[in-house]
């Protein structure tokens, strides 16, 4: 999973206050909304490119940058058992069931860390 971070663009000649969000999957420019406040605007920004890039199945958290005008990071929140949960989910949930579907649902395991061990 990729953190996103936002970083503010002050005014130029030719564009207004913006904000860049930005991960290794994309990058999304949003403009500086005078309305909302400060952190609220970050919020707003990285919203947009989590819609962008179809995140929009999971949960974010915040914090600021250190530094200054160093902006945001917004990083995944999972649960471990929710995030298992949600790919078997998806894997049987109107899906035409194969023989490869429990050897998925058992590697979508072991990627979480979890101990499914073979027959005996």
């Amino acid at each position: 999973m990729q953190a996103i971070t936002v970083r503010f663009r002050g005014p130029t000649d030719y564009n207004g206050a913006r904000l860049i969000a930005r991960c290794d999957a994309g990058r999304l420019t949003a403009g500086w909304d005078y309305a909302l406040n400060h952190e609220d605007n970050y919020v707003q920004a990285a919203s947009a490119l989590v819609r962008k890039l179809g995140w929009v199945d999971r949960e974010w958290a915040h914090a600021s940058l250190p530094g200054e005008s160093a902006g945001y990071v917004f990083v995944p929140v999972f649960r471990r058992e929710e995030g298992i949960l949600s790919r078997i989910h998806r894997r049987l949930d109107g899906q035409e069931w194969s023989s490869d579907t429990l050897a998925d649902i058992a590697d979508d395991l072991r990627n979480a860390g979890l101990q499914v061990r073979d027959p005996a």
